[in-house]
């Protein structure tokens, strides 16, 4: 076994800049400030215009609460799954010159 390469950098310039750049952060019973910290790494590191975070803890049946945290500091809660595409479905579609 060897350790894969994190392609999420990559994407940006493979895109031509083109592409909004949405991460994912999955935790498992981790703390607020623990999956905060995990998400701030993903925009230090990797640089996507937003990154979804949810804890494996937290799911169960229709209930998938997560948070969309935005490079610029806007978060966005999300309850369900639903709730979850509609909420990237608006930030795909956004403007670019909303997005700044």
């Amino acid at each position: 076994m060897r350790r894969n390469p994190k392609l999420l950098g990559f994407l940006r310039e493979w895109t031509g800049g083109a592409a909004k750049i949405i991460a994912f952060k999955l935790t498992s019973g981790a703390a607020r400030r623990n999956r905060e910290a995990a998400v701030g790494k993903l925009f230090r590191t990797s640089a996507p215009d937003a990154v979804v975070s949810n804890d494996l803890s937290e799911i169960s049946g229709g209930s998938h609460p997560c948070t969309i945290y935005r490079a610029d500091g806007r978060t966005a809660p999300c309850r369900t799954l639903p709730e979850l595409a509609e909420a990237l479905e608006a930030l795909i579609l956004e403007p670019e010159e909303e997005r700044l």
